[in-house]
């Protein structure tokens, strides 16, 4: 949307008013109808029906206007104390559902309506950095026709909207291969790349070149002593100036950068590497996800991956911590390993993606073979 991360200013509230539905003495009655999924998702279309509902005899529209927000509450605001910067509101889209000086008789009227939730917009959240919402907003005003005397009558209806954001990324498991050139070792992993909240992905490393000659002659192994993997959630965002905050310097313009990391879960593993001395690989096969508990004990509040306009986005990372221990020996392959005192810690970074609500059918994976029920055809 051209223009989106201009648009992302402050509209000042309005005085309070009736927000929706009737009161005793009250002409008319608004209310939204929805005929779109309740799950919407960024690039699906909201749409229904605004229903109007005339109690007096006959009233006259002097506005009707409806439109889509997008609300945006910055936790550290551009200006700390500028309500106008950490409250930022978007007409995603509007409509006139009535003319001026529409003439109306009691009843019940139905107005449709209709907006796309464009894909680069952020889902409904609650971050440290920032919350978004939706909602829809309808304003009425109206003059009773058969009570001249009566005052005009404001009318305000909301209804929030949550949207979710369904991953980019295919669901096939991902292979990696990190060198660690210093050490002449090297890790292959095989992740699952979408974490589902409520469920466990499975992970393998294997490492290779454990075991190497010595330049005088002797042997040299790494043994993985200690061996750890943690969930980490990265949540960046872009405080925005507000218009009266906007001075033409390049800072003020672009916004300031927040960037908050936390861990999520995390837990050790020791004894359970497959270690062969002779080939010189170890092999370990691990599940992780949010159901371990993190160092404070607690469950982890987590947020799905997202990329939006206006610079926020929330991603996660798998890092996997090894303890390598260096032992030696010189001579008789008889003679057992002594340690050396040479300790290396790698740290390998996997990105992976955390979704409750899948991913989008774009970007599923074709269909394997071993997960056919009948196998691959035979031909003869």
């Amino acid at each position: 949307m051209p223009g989106l991360i201009q648009s992302f200013q402050a509209v000042r509230s309005p005085p309070p008013q009736k927000r929706s539905g009737s009161c005793k003495d009250s002409v008319i009655s608004l209310d939204w109808h929805l005929h779109s999924p309740p799950d919407l998702v960024r690039g699906s279309v909201v749409f229904g029906e605004m229903l109007l509902q005339v109690i007096d005899k006959s009233i006259e529209i002097i506005s009707f206007k409806g439109a889509l927000n997008l609300h945006i509450k910055h936790s550290e605001p551009f200006k700390r104390r500028c309500s106008d910067c950490k409250h930022q509101d978007t007409k995603l889209e509007t409509w006139e559902f009535l003319p001026e000086g529409t003439l109306l008789l009691r009843g019940t009227y139905k107005l449709p309506f209709s907006a796309l939730i464009q894909g680069n917009l952020p889902a409904t959240s609650d971050t440290p950095n920032t919350c978004s919402s939706y909602n829809l907003q309808a304003e009425i005003k109206v003059r009773s026709t058969s009570r001249p005397s009566t005052p005009l009558v404001t009318t305000i209806s909301e209804r929030p909207l949550t949207v979710s954001a369904l991953a980019s990324v295919t669901d096939a498991p991902r292979y990696s291969t990190h060198a660690f050139r210093p050490i002449g070792v090297t890790a292959a992993a095989d992740i699952d790349p979408v974490l589902q909240p409520s469920e466990a992905n499975k992970a393998s490393i294997s490492l290779s070149g454990l075991r190497q000659t010595a330049s005088a002659g002797g042997e040299a192994l790494w043994r993985v002593r200690r061996a750890a993997w943690r969930l980490e959630e990265t949540i960046k965002s872009t405080a925005l100036a507000c218009e009266r905050h906007k001075r033409g310097d390049a800072e003020e313009l672009n916004g300031i950068a927040r960037t908050k990391t936390r861990l999520l879960s995390c837990k050790d593993y020791h004894d359970t590497w497959k270690t062969s001395e002779d080939g010189g690989t170890a092999h370990v096969e691990f599940d992780f996800g949010l159901n371990h508990k993190t160092a404070l004990s607690r469950p982890a509040k987590y947020h799905d991956d997202l990329t939006a306009v206006g610079g926020m986005e929330v991603s996660h990372s798998l890092v996997v911590e090894l303890v390598m221990v260096k032992e030696h020996r010189v001579g008789d392959r008889d003679k057992k390993m002594l340690a050396s005192g040479v300790v290396q810690v790698l740290r390998i970074p996997y990105k992976v993606v955390l979704s409750s609500t899948g991913i989008d059918w774009e970007n599923e994976g074709l269909p394997r073979y071993q997960d056919a029920c009948l196998g691959p055809p035979d031909y003869r």
